[in-house]
């Protein structure tokens, strides 16, 4: 039967230009906590107005979205670190009799069919390599390769995460920012900033510096926030961390 409906791998092409970014997320703090998380059509509209993105809730949801409205299954799944407490999300999808992934947050926009039995397959963001490993049954882990060791990024399952708990956990990560971050694909270049921390990667070299001057101009280079934005995210989380401190919350 004949469909024009898009595959997996086009309606991923609508992320591509949505960096990873809370500038957003931190603009959000002055509403009230069950109005902050932003819908598909609003992240699609503040990247047309602004150049933003958002974060991997804010960017996994979106997709969910956008895959359900087209009518493949979607679910958020989360990504279990080892260093951190706090839960990532990417997604899943079911297409022709096959489980996908995709991990917008950390600019993987490529449809990846899971493998199965134990296998790996190996695949790129252009810039960065990866490589997926079934451990066993419906457990898999994502590795990154840096400097020619893939390191273990996370582990997830592909047991669907409900929408409330999502959600939750969304709510929570509000709670949870203490620098600002983004990172982006751009010309074979990864850029990552976080705080007064900034990298630039390419396929052949990996520069890094602890510096807020040289950190601010890669910002205003690479992203498309204004000086005026950056200051006022400043300071919107630097009192929305005070406050916790005051409520006795950190």
């Amino acid at each position: 039967m004949y469909t024009n409906r898009p595959t997996p791998q086009i309606l991923m092409q609508y992320f591509k230009n949505l960096p990873y970014e809370n500038i957003t997320k931190i603009f959000r703090l002055s509403l009230e906590p069950e109005n902050r998380p932003r819908k598909l059509l609003t992240v699609f509209r503040d990247n047309e107005d602004l150049g933003s993105g958002g974060t991997c809730f804010s960017l996994t949801n979106s997709a969910v979205e956008l895959f359900r409205q087209n009518h493949i299954p979607a679910w958020p799944i989360e990504g279990k670190m080892a260093r951190r407490s706090f839960p990532h999300y990417a997604f899943i999808c079911h297409y022709q009799g096959h489980h996908c992934f995709a991990d917008p947050g950390y600019l993987i926009y490529e449809i990846i069919s899971l493998p199965k039995n134990g296998a790996s397959v190996q695949f790129s963001n252009g810039v960065i390599d990866y490589r997926i490993t079934n451990l066993e049954n419906d457990q898999y882990a994502l590795f990154q390769n840096n400097n020619d060791n893939y390191q273990e990024k996370y582990r997830f399952s592909l047991k669907p995460v409900s929408d409330s708990l999502f959600r939750q956990h969304w709510l929570e990560s509000f709670e949870a920012m203490h620098e600002i971050v983004l990172s982006r694909l751009l010309n074979d270049r990864f850029i990552y900033i976080h705080g007064n921390f900034v990298q630039i990667r390419t396929r052949n070299s990996t520069w890094k510096m602890a510096d807020r001057e040289k950190t601010r101009a890669a910002l205003f280079e690479f992203f498309t926030f204004s000086p005026e934005q950056i200051a006022e995210a400043e300071r919107l989380l630097y009192n929305h961390i005070n406050e916790r401190k005051v409520l006795n919350e950190y």
